[in-house]
């Protein structure tokens, strides 16, 4: 409000106000999300008739021809035609030779990653460590439980069970005291549970450990956890190895590319 000049308190009335975005649980409920993205993400057919519809209404309703005809514009009712081409799909290469490639509909292959999963390049961890709030401890147990049993499977070592901390309480400097405790002790690679996504804790691991102790260190949200405990787990303990591995130098898939001594980016 300040941008249009009004620097007063602007009152609302409750009953007539809607609250706007997405709740955590929202957020965690899979099947929501995935009817989100559906309608928030349209396919190129549906994207062009919804276009086309849109010319229909501009075109049907007179006043607004006559603004665009002050203006000398026209909305054409077909979209502009381009010559194009598909490209075929990649082959991905995960470890022990397992090769495969996704449906060219929508390039979608993380099916690549489920059972027997193996990385392109494993990765041993010395020492780790997860940082957890007591309130959450079973969910925690069980979440590390499934992240140790199925790491090594997958080429990513741990050479022991993890160093376990509990916070007392979701404060943030709470966080940060049990964070340098454990970081004092020299481990590679720290997992940090914190309460949600709005957290600031997420702010104070990510500079602890990259600017003043680096440390490699991957942060989880309690709700995911509640969300995926017991049903579950073991495909976000997939993603979330996947993802320590590639932070402790590990490689998680490849791609063939003929040429050689070339280096793509992004």
């Amino acid at each position: 409000m300040k941008r249009a000049g009004i620097e007063t308190p602007v009152m609302l009335i409750p009953e007539l106000c809607n609250m706007t975005g997405l709740t955590d649980d929202q957020r965690a409920d899979f099947k929501l999300m995935k009817a989100f993205t559906t309608a928030s993400a349209p396919t190129p057919p549906e994207r062009i008739k919804s276009l086309q519809r849109f010319a229909e209404r501009v075109q049907g309703i007179d006043t607004i021809t006559a603004e665009l005809d002050s203006w000398d514009l026209r909305f054409d009712p077909q979209p502009a035609k381009l010559q194009g081409r598909t490209l075929a799909p990649e082959e991905i290469c995960t470890g022990k030779g397992k090769k495969g490639s996704y449906k060219i509909e929508n390039a979608d292959w993380g099916g690549q990653v489920g059972r027997n999963y193996y990385l392109w390049a494993g990765v041993n961890c010395a020492s780790w460590a997860v940082i957890y709030p007591g309130r959450d401890q079973e969910n925690v147990k069980e979440f590390v439980n499934s992240l140790s049993n199925l790491a090594g499977s997958m080429g990513l070592m741990f050479q022991g069970p993890p160093l376990r901390e509990e916070v007392s309480s979701p404060r943030t400097p709470d966080y940060k005291k049990a964070l340098d405790k454990v970081l004092d002790k020299g481990v590679r690679m720290v997992v940090v549970v914190i309460p949600n996504n709005k957290s600031d804790a997420y702010a104070m691991v990510k500079k602890t450990c990259l600017i003043q102790k680096p440390t490699s260190s991957q942060v989880v949200t309690a709700t995911v956890l509640k969300k995926w405990v017991p049903k579950g787990i073991q495909s976000v303990a997939t993603k979330i190895a996947i993802q320590m591995a590639c932070k402790l130098g590990g490689e998680p898939w490849t791609v063939p590319i003929p040429v050689k001594g070339l280096m793509v980016i992004g």
